[in-house]
C-alpha cells in the first residue's frame, strides 16, 4: 500500500498532469457555453413539465393550457395534442429487415440482425403496454438536448478521461527511465514487483481523473441547463431518436431508463471504458524502452482503428464490420446510442456493455502478459 501511495504522489506532484486536466475542463466549458441557443426554451419546457408531469394525455394538456401564455407553451401544446403511442403494433425486426436488404448484401449479417430484432420485439411490446413513448421528455427539444449531453459533453469527458488514464500509466512506467534509475530499481528488494503498485496507482488515478472531469463538467452543465422537470422522463420518448447513417431510428433501449438512470449507467460504463484504455498503456510502459515512442504508437493504433468499420463497409466485408464495432474507440464513438439497439452498428443486445467488459478482460490479459515478460526482461 505504501508503494501505491508513493506512485500516486509522483502523479500528484507532476504539474503537466494538472495542466492537462485543466485544458480538458476548459475544452468542456467551451463545448457547453458555445451551444446555449436553446437554453431559454429548454428552461421553460422543464418548468412547465414540472407542473404537468411527463406523461402526455388529457390531464397533461389541461394543465399545460393553464400555464402562462408564451411561445414555448404554444409550441409544446401543438406538439403534444392528441398523442399516439408510436410502439403500438410496431414490428421492429420487419422494418429493419427491409432496410437491411436495401443496403447490405450479407446473409450472415442479415441473420444476425434478424435474430437481434426478434429478441427486441418483446421489449417493443412491453414499451407499448407501458406507454413509455408518451413521456414528453423535453418535447421538440428532446433530441438536441439528449445529443448535447450524451453525444457531446459526456463523450468528451469519457474520451478525455481515457487519454488521461493512458498518460498516467505512461508517466508512471516511464518515470524511472526518465531519471535513468530503472536498472537500479530492478536490483532492489522490491525490484520489478513495483509494476503491480504502478498498475494499481494508475487505475486509481485514472478513476479519480474521470470522476474529477465528470463531476466538474456536469456541475457546470446542469447549472446552465435546468433538468428539474426531466429527471423522471423515459429516454424512449417519441420525441427522442438517433441517426444511424442516413436513417432515423426510434430511441429503443433494452430496458427502461429514466434520464437520471441513463445518465448514471452511462457514467458507470464510461468509468470502465477509462480503465480499458489505461491498461494497454501500462503494457506499453513495461515493454517499450522509449515510453514516448510507445505512447505515440498506442495513440496512432487507437485512432487508426476508427477507420476500420468504414473500410470494411466500403469493401462490403460485413462480418468484419460487425467485429470491428467492438473496437474500443468505436464503442466510444457510439456513446450517444449506448444501451439501444444501434441499428446495423450492433449485432448483440447490450453490445456496448458486452464490448466494454470484453475489452476490459482483453486489456487485463495483455497487461498480465506484459508483466510476465517484464519480469524476464534484460534491463542492462
Amino acid at each position: 500500500m505504501c508503494l501505491v501511495q508513493h506512485e500516486l504522489r509522483k502523479l500528484i506532484r507532476t504539474p503537466m498532469i494538472w495542466i492537462f486536466l485543466l485544458l480538458c475542463l476548459l475544452a468542456n466549458l467551451f463545448f457547453i457555453c458555445t451551444d446555449l441557443y436553446e437554453r431559454d426554451g429548454f428552461h421553460q419546457i422543464s418548468q412547465m413539465v414540472k407542473q404537468t408531469g411527463q406523461r402526455m394525455g388529457d390531464s397533461f394538456t389541461q394543465i399545460l393550457y393553464q400555464q402562462p401564455k408564451s411561445e414555448w407553451r404554444d409550441i409544446l401544446l401543438e406538439a403534444t395534442v392528441n398523442p399516439k403511442d408510436i410502439f403500438e403494433e410496431f414490428q421492429m425486426w420487419q422494418l429493419s429487415g427491409n432496410e437491411l436488404q436495401q443496403s447490405i448484401s450479407s446473409d450472415i449479417f442479415e441473420r444476425w440482425q434478424a435474430w437481434k430484432y426478434r429478441l427486441l420485439q418483446p421489449r417493443i411490446k412491453q414499451m407499448a403496454d407501458e406507454d413509455v413513448s408518451l413521456d414528453v421528455y423535453a418535447g421538440v427539444l428532446t433530441h438536441g438536448s439528449h445529443m448535447r449531453l450524451f453525444g457531446t459533453v459526456l463523450r468528451a469527458v469519457t474520451g478525455e478521461a481515457a487519454c488521461t488514464g493512458m498518460l498516467f500509466m505512461l508517466h508512471l512506467f516511464g518515470y524511472e527511465r526518465l531519471y535513468d534509475t530503472e536498472a537500479l530499481l530492478a536490483t532492489a528488494k522490491t525490484g520489478r514487483r513495483i509494476c503491480r503498485a504502478k498498475i494499481i496507482a494508475g487505475l486509481l488515478a485514472a478513476s479519480a481523473g474521470y470522476l474529477l472531469l465528470a463531476v466538474s463538467t456536469l456541475a457546470v452543465y446542469f447549472f446552465l441547463w435546468d433538468y428539474n422537470g426531466l429527471w423522471g422522463a423515459n429516454v424512449s420518448s417519441q420525441f427522442n431518436y438517433i441517426v444511424q447513417g442516413l436513417r432515423t431510428m426510434h430511441f429503443v433501449t433494452w430496458t427502461d431508463f429514466t434520464v437520471a438512470g441513463y445518465l448514471a449507467a452511462t457514467l458507470a460504463l464510461g468509468m470502465v471504458f477509462t480503465l480499458v484504455v489505461s491498461l494497454p498503456a501500462a503494457a506499453v510502459g513495461m515493454l517499450c524502452r522509449n515510453t514516448y515512442l510507445g505512447a505515440l504508437g498506442l495513440f496512432a493504433i487507437i485512432l487508426c482503428s476508427l477507420a476500420v468499420p468504414f473500410l470494411c463497409a466500403d469493401l462490403k466485408l460485413w462480418v468484419c464490420y460487425a467485429v470491428s464495432m467492438f473496437l474500443p474507440i468505436v464503442l466510444w464513438f457510439q456513446q450517444a446510442a449506448w444501451f439501444t439497439e444501434q441499428s446495423i452498428n450492433a449485432i448483440l443486445p447490450w453490445q456496448e456493455t458486452i464490448g466494454v467488459c470484453g475489452n476490459l478482460l482483453l486489456s487485463s490479459g495483455i497487461c498480465m502478459a506484459a508483466w510476465k515478460r517484464y519480469k524476464r526482461k534484460d534491463l542492462s
